[in-house]
Parts: C-alpha cells; sequence; structure tokens
C-alpha cells in the first residue's frame, strides 16, 4: 500500500509466498476503506489517494523516479548544504 508520495510504501520481497501477499493485500484494501484510518490519513496527508496492490505496482515506478537533472541537482544541493558524498 502506499500514497501519493510513495513516503509510506508498505513492501515484501519478491520471494514473499503468494498465499501470505494475499492476506497482506486483502488487509491492505481493507484498512484503506476502514473510516478511523481514512480519517487519520487525511489529517497527515490531505486528500493523498492510496494504492494497493496492482495499482501500487503499476503506479511506483513512476512515482519514485525522476529525471536524470532532478537526480544530479539534488545530489548536488544535498552534497552542498550537508556535506554529503555520494559514491
Amino acid at each position: 500500500m502506499g500514497s501519493r508520495t510513495y513516503g509510506k510504501c508498505i513492501l515484501f520481497p519478491k520471494d514473499t509466498p503468494p498465499q501470505i501477499m494475499g492476506i497482506l493485500r486483502q488487509a491492505a484494501m481493507e484498512m484503506v476503506k476502514d473510516p478511523q484510518f481514512l480519517k487519520e490519513s487525511e489529517m497527515q496527508n490531505p486528500k493523498a489517494p492510496h494504492y494497493v496492490g496492482e495499482s501500487l505496482a503499476r503506479s511506483y515506478p513512476a512515482g519514485v523516479s525522476a529525471p536524470q537533472e532532478v537526480i544530479d541537482f539534488m545530489k548536488e544541493y544535498v552534497e552542498r548544504e550537508y556535506k554529503v558524498t555520494f559514491e
């Protein structure tokens, strides 16, 4: 499951047994329908959609990628501002 920012995704190893993934996917689908969860998540990240299962698998790669020039800019910025070195 993930929100529009993918900052709080729940990801599992590729070799997680299918029956376990089915249980976890069902729990996530139920969670995003739970009124208390929706209320609390709206307070944290207003109007963020929640993705589960195939919709997450389809949207995740584009949601966490950026053009190379953006990646280069951010690396330079972090190195300059925070004295971090990328190897």
